[in-house]
């Protein structure tokens, strides 16, 4: 369970990194490190519904905020390519769906994948790659980080970047006995839609396999 919640918490920092973009265009970017100390107490399931929800900061609740499996994000998951990029069977973690931004998790076989999508023009995520990427730089730049931003890669019409956590991210400083790698690619033609998969092996999470999936999620919400 620890090793899946640590998983799951540095998804969730790759995935704030972009939201950094929209204070990047304004010059308001402050202080990006997270804190996750408040995880350790809670059960696996409610943390993952949690952390899911937080994965979003222009993710806002109300009456018709969704949390599970219905999230309309979740269909634009290829399952079936991942479990056999993977080697193993998916389960979906944690989804929400505010009636604007949709997002949804899925372990499979031990790493997991997350996605979100936006409509065009959403308020707090990027409009392009480049505002993108520079919030992303922006975050790496940041003091006390528990992701460490390692490269940033504009494709023209999808951005990339590779992030790795080396340390437990509750506060202790232990190192961890495996770091734990993350990617993620966006795109913003016909709204916004990201993709995210984290692994502690590199090779299954490079920039090809990520773009590869986030296009094949780009098909199915056509």
């Amino acid at each position: 369970m620890k090793r899946k919640t640590t998983l799951l918490i540095m998804m969730v920092i790759a995935s704030c990194s972009l939201a950094q973009a929209q204070n990047v265009s304004s010059g308001t970017v402050g202080n990006s490190s997270t804190s996750a100390g408040n995880g350790g107490s809670t059960s696996g399931e409610a943390r993952d519904v949690r952390a899911t929800a937080a994965e979003s900061s222009v993710a806002t609740e109300n009456s018709q905020t969704r949390y599970g499996p219905d999230s309309r994000a979740c269909p634009l998951l290829p399952i079936s390519e991942l479990e056999a990029h993977f080697g193993g069977k998916a389960k979906v973690k944690g989804g929400l769906d505010d009636g604007t931004n949709a997002i949804c998790t899925a372990d499979v076989n031990g790493h997991l994948a997350k996605i979100q999508s936006a409509p065009p023009g959403t308020a707090g995520l990027p409009s392009t790659i480049q505002q993108g990427l520079a919030g992303v730089t922006m975050t790496a730049q940041g003091k006390n980080n528990i992701l460490t931003i390692e490269e940033t890669k504009d494709f023209g019409k999808v951005g990339c970047y590779t992030g790795k956590m080396t340390v437990e991210p509750f506060g202790n400083g232990q190192p961890l006995a495996k770091p734990i790698q993350t990617t993620v690619c966006f795109q913003v033609s016909g709204g916004y839609l990201t993709l995210n998969l984290t692994s502690e092996d590199p090779k299954q999470v490079s920039y090809e396999v990520v773009k590869g999936f986030l296009a094949k999620a780009a098909a199915r919400r056509k």
